[in-house]
């Protein structure tokens, strides 16, 4: 028998944005916040690596605009189900393994 465990997360468990650095793997996590953009950081706050050459680099200004999008799912997730929709709304995460029992 096969058995396959999925694990879903809806907008609202989302507490955070972990950066990692490929060459030192020093991890930082930054809260998410609804009422401000996240600041993302440029460089490893411990090998000081550069991730991008500034706030102004396309790539840089493209990781904040998808976070920020992400916030703004949250948000109006948030307003559906305080207006009364009877919806949920989760997102399926990834699996890499399948247990056979």
């Amino acid at each position: 028998m096969t058995r396959e465990t999925r694990t879903f997360i809806s907008p609202s468990e989302i507490a955070g944005v972990q950066f990692e650095c490929t060459k030192c793997h020093a991890k930082v996590t930054i809260p998410m916040r609804t009422d401000r953009n996240i600041e993302v950081p440029t460089q490893c706050c411990v090998c000081n690596d550069y991730w991008f050459s500034s706030v102004m680099d396309t790539r840089h200004r493209a990781v904040v605009t998808a976070i920020d999008q992400l916030t703004k799912v949250a948000k109006m997730v948030s307003e559906l189900e305080s207006q009364g929709v009877n919806l949920s709304i989760a997102f399926q995460l990834a699996t890499h393994e399948n247990t056979v029992a």
